[in-house]
């Protein structure tokens, strides 16, 4: 999913994994601790290496509304 519409932080509580910035040409390691954040509306796919547990912050707060689609 790609939250065009927010800014976006996320923390590993648990778990191994990795996001792909595309437009940076960066891969970024995801493990516990590690907080993401993405201020730039930027697609970053997460790949779990394991599972993981992450908890999410959206600026402003996801609303019931949100639509998913194929953009």
């Amino acid at each position: 999913m790609h939250y065009r519409n927010y800014l976006e932080a996320v923390y590993c509580i648990s778990g191994t994994g990795s996001t792909d910035d595309s437009q940076a040409d960066e891969v970024q390691v995801v493990r516990p601790g590690i907080i993401c954040a993405f201020d730039k509306h930027d697609a970053h796919p997460l790949c779990a290496e394991t599972e993981l547990v992450l908890a999410y912050v959206f600026v402003p707060p996801l609303a019931d509304r949100e639509v998913h689609d194929e953009t």
